[in-house]
Parts: C-alpha cells; sequence; structure tokens
C-alpha cells in the first residue's frame, strides 16, 4: 500500500474514532409533550330576515300624499359578524302608457338597527324605488366583535310623492320589487 494510501486510512480511523468517543460522551435532559385533539373550524354566516320568503310589503289602493313604514327585523344565527347590504330589483307596469308609478314613490327614509342609512340618489333630487333598480344598499353591521348579533330591524319610509297637479297617467299602475339581501364576513 502507498504511503498517500496509509495516510488517509490512519485519517479515516482517527476521525472515526473521535466521532465514536465524542458521541458517547455527550449528553443532555430532553422532555417532549404532546397537545391532542387540535381542531380547525370555519365560522358561519346565516342571514334571517323574518320574512319567511314572503313580501316585506304588499301595498294596495295608493294615491298620491300616502305615507308608509315598512319595518322588518333581519338577524344572522351565524358564529361570525357581517355586513349586510341590500340590492333591488324594481319591475314597472305602466298599464299600457308608458307610465312607471316607481317615478312617483319616494324613499325618505331608510334605517337598520335605529341608525340612518345613506342611499344617494344617482340622479340628484328625490331618490324614487325606479332608483334603486340595480342599486346597491350597505346597511351595516350585523354582529360586533367578530360575533353575530342577535338581530337589528330594517326601516323603509317611503311617500307616495304629491305633485299638486293631477297624477292620473299613474292610476292602475303597478310595480313589483325584489330585495336581496346578502351578508358579507366583516
Amino acid at each position: 500500500m502507498s504511503l498517500k494510501k496509509q495516510f488517509a486510512f490512519t485519517l479515516a480511523s482517527v476521525g472515526i474514532g473521535a466521532a465514536l468517543i465524542g458521541g458517547g460522551t455527550f449528553a443532555y435532559f430532553n422532555d417532549t409533550e404532546t397537545s391532542n385533539n387540535n381542531t380547525f373550524a370555519a365560522g358561519t354566516i346565516d342571514l334571517r330576515p323574518d320574512l319567511n320568503g314572503a313580501a316585506v310589503f304588499n301595498i294596495e289602493n295608493a294615491k298620491p300624499g300616502d305615507d308608509w313604514d315598512v319595518n322588518y327585523n333581519l338577524s344572522n344565527a351565524g358564529s361570525l359578524a357581517a355586513n349586510v347590504n341590500v340590492t333591488a330589483d324594481y319591475t314597472a307596469d305602466g298599464n299600457g302608457d308608458g307610465s312607471d308609478i316607481g317615478t312617483q314613490l319616494i324613499v325618505t327614509d331608510v334605517q337598520f338597527g335605529g341608525q340612518a342609512v345613506t342611499v344617494n340618489d344617482p340622479n340628484g333630487g328625490d331618490l324614487t324605488l325606479t332608483d334603486l333598480d340595480n342599486a346597491n344598499i350597505e346597511l351595516g353591521a350585523l354582529g360586533a366583535d367578530g360575533a353575530a348579533d342577535d338581530e337589528k330591524a330594517i326601516t323603509f319610509k317611503l311617500t307616495f310623492k304629491e305633485a299638486n297637479a293631477p297624477q292620473n297617467e299613474y292610476q292602475g299602475d303597478s310595480a313589483s320589487v325584489n330585495l336581496v339581501f346578502e351578508a358579507r364576513q366583516q
């Protein structure tokens, strides 16, 4: 065997021996604990209007000057707080003459949980039922500090505009509005 190979073999033997001796003399204390049954579960948002799928309002025989307060409650039965909005899908039946009673029905006030909700008229002036078509109204929070609330009242105040002139073109007109409530996680 050559001198280089002998030297390499000796060096390797010394390294292995040192590792065995060092490994045998190294000691430390240790303790192990286990955390069991850790779980992860998603929270819920469960929006519940007190409507049971029924109409919020059903107004008949309306005439200029009439006022209505439409009240109902909205609750979140889930475990997470949410921001609530409502969209309106409006359809008019002008009784064949092209008139639209929704242009005469003024939304004078919207409240959620006793707080006024700002609803801007896109055209300036009175906010009409027609203006609410496809509008997105942000009502506010349902639940606080990351927890669900029991319920909050929603109030819409409507007025049949009185023009101090004949409004005969609106006789027999009708309109329907579908309100869609959505709750989004805060």
